[in-house]
């Protein structure tokens, strides 16, 4: 008995040599694995930025063929004009005043200018209402050139703007509203 028991002994030990065997060969096939992938990786990284240097440089000899026009010549900066924008357009500061006694003749034509882009910073009575026309009042220029740009958007005639200096308004042009208020553009 003594000998099939060191013949278990041995067939024990061969049985440990074979699962170590085993998991060795499974270590092993696991690192080939994984030394394939990061091969590969590697592989498809390098031939990806080959391919983005390509991309690169294809663009680059484009886009210097690009520039040169359908005579063959060098592109030229100097050829082109450069477009500056505009300045924006000083806002007309302008003052509506009642002058014809009509409840919210004023309002209409402040709103009526506002929709025109012109700049209404004040609109109120006028000290009084039996103003037969209307009238406007350039408070900057002599010329009357504010009065006449007004007196374009709501409809008054030249012969009723008149120049009056005013600095300390601050304003550019004053409306005064008369009773022919309903001839104005704002009321047709």
């Amino acid at each position: 008995m003594v000998y099939k028991r060191g013949k278990k002994i041995e067939l024990r030990k061969r049985k440990d040599t074979d699962k170590e065997q085993k998991s060795k060969a499974r270590k092993k096939k696991k690192k080939e694995i994984k030394e394939y992938f990061q091969s590969s990786l590697l592989s498809v990284t390098i031939f990806l930025l080959i391919g983005a240097n390509l991309v690169f440089i294809i663009s680059i000899v484009i886009h210097s063929f690009s520039k040169k026009g359908t005579t063959g010549a060098a592109f030229n900066p100097s050829s082109y004009q450069v477009v500056r924008p505009e300045k924006p357009k000083k806002k007309l500061k302008v003052e509506v005043l009642n002058g014809c006694g009509v409840p919210g003749v004023a309002k209409e034509i402040t709103d009526y200018l506002r929709k025109k882009d012109i700049d209404v910073v004040y609109y109120g009575n006028f000290e009084s209402w039996n103003l037969s026309e209307t009238l406007v009042i350039d408070r900057r220029d002599h010329n009357l050139s504010h009065a006449k740009v007004i007196g374009e958007i709501i409809g008054v005639k030249e012969n009723r703007m008149f120049p009056q200096s005013s600095p300390q308004r601050q304003l550019d042009v004053t409306i005064i509203i008369g009773r022919n208020y309903s001839e104005l553009k704002a009321f047709k």
